[in-house]
């Protein structure tokens, strides 16, 4: 190239970092200095200058070839910030406000100046210098700066001359002359690119999760139009509506039969489970009709012996049938009801005990009623969950059976 660039390489410079003394007097000097300024005049205690040079002269680059003005300008101008907004007392500066967060600081150092830009612009600053300004190889773990030609550059969405010269004002990007008579640009400094690629991390993070929501609402939307349709039996429209869907028809094929496998196999758990709460439905009303009929025959049976005890052989004798042929044959009040009355209809002139007196007690109505074999007591069950045994010449009750969880169907003696 010599021959087209005669001067090529024939002046070189290299840039050396502060010596401690530089350095020093770099840190102490605008702290001092008089004028009409943000922050009033500041000091440095002896111990905070010396700990700032000890942690800056750590590097691999400041061990070479001095302590980096840009680090060093990154850590004073966020402790004059802080003097600014009165965090400082007496105005005098200790080791303890930033000894344990030097790489915190330089790694915000990075949000401040994108938090100075418009937020219209900020992503798309972000965008560029962390997609377009670093190489990182994820592998390796290596990353370097990039050195872009303003013409790519302005292929960027969202770039313009005035973003770009604000970056080059806010520090976060430095632009060079090129071989091609134009210019280029890159990140300001390497002391950027940690906080640069973390930054990027966090952000590939939320799109991600982003895009993992989007993708979880469209996976929604696909169950909710393709249940609505397939509740409807409607196949056909399941499947345009599938189509309709954005985004469908790039998805794996295997992915969609899964899908309408998953979803055809819920609609039978469905169908399943509908089925299940049905049966216990009818079980449920059958065990109410079964307690309603027995109540009912209990009731038949229980008049119809009163009509015998009232000598009207032939209301007894009805109700009697009414309650065996048609409502509850195998209830045992209403076949002792149904003997009785067949045996008493048969021998007119053996007539049982008169029934003279009313037997109050129970609460509710009465489920069963049988008598004791030698005619002098009475045994009734009731829906108030007790069972009396009465004497039938007083009345009385002789004993109540209390305790049951539920209506008193059935008693013998």
């Amino acid at each position: 190239m010599k021959d087209k660039l005669p001067a090529i390489l024939q002046k070189r410079y290299e840039l050396h970092g502060l010596s401690k003394k530089q350095a020093s007097e770099a840190i102490l000097g605008p702290a001092q200095q008089e004028g009409n300024f943000a922050s009033p005049q500041y000091k440095y205690s002896s111990e905070a200058v010396e700990v700032i040079i000890q942690k800056l002269g750590l590097s691999k680059s400041s061990q070479s070839t001095g302590i980096e003005a840009f680090q060093l300008q990154i850590l004073c101008e966020y402790l004059e910030d802080k003097v600014i907004k009165g965090e400082v007392p007496d105005l005098r500066i200790e080791q303890w406000h930033f000894s344990n967060q030097i790489d915190e600081i330089f790694e915000g150092y990075y949000y401040r100046l994108l938090k100075k830009l418009r937020p219209v612009d900020r992503s798309t600053a972000q965008l560029l210098i962390e997609d377009k300004l670093i190489f990182e190889d994820k592998k390796t773990g290596e990353a370097r700066r990039l050195s872009v030609d303003t013409g790519i550059i302005y292929m960027e969405r969202g770039i313009t001359k005035q973003l770009l010269d604000q970056l080059e004002d806010n520090f976060l990007l430095r632009r060079e002359p090129n071989s091609v008579n134009g210019f280029s640009y890159e990140v300001s400094h390497d002391t950027l690119i940690p906080a640069i690629l973390k930054s990027k991390s966090e952000r590939e993070i939320y799109e991600q999760q982003k895009r993992d929501r989007l993708e979880a609402q469209k996976l929604l939307k696909v169950i909710e139009v393709v249940r609505n349709a397939l509740a409807q039996k409607n196949f056909r429209f399941a499947f345009e509506q599938l189509e309709s869907i954005e985004g469908y028809k790039n998805q794996d094929i295997v992915e969609i039969i899964t899908l309408r496998k998953q979803l055809f196999d819920d609609i039978e758990k469905e169908k399943e489970e509908a089925k299940k709460q049905k049966e216990r439905a009818d079980m449920l009303g059958e065990l109410n009709r079964s307690h309603a009929l027995s109540a009912y025959a209990n009731d038949l049976a229980y008049k119809s012996v009163i009509a015998l005890q009232s000598k009207d052989r032939t209301i007894a004798f009805q109700l009697a049938v009414l309650a065996h042929r048609y409502v509850e044959p195998g209830n045992p009040n209403v076949k002792r009801a149904f003997f009785e009355a067949l045996y008493y209809n048969d021998n007119p002139n053996h007539f049982p005990i008169s029934l003279t007196r009313q037997y109050i007690g129970h609460t509710s109505y009465i489920q069963m009623v049988v008598f004791s074999p030698d005619g002098k007591y009475l045994a009734t069950g009731s829906n108030d969950n007790t069972a009396k045994v009465w004497e039938i010449e007083s009345g009385n009750v002789k004993v109540t059976f209390k305790g049951h969880t539920s209506s008193v169907t059935c008693i013998s003696f």
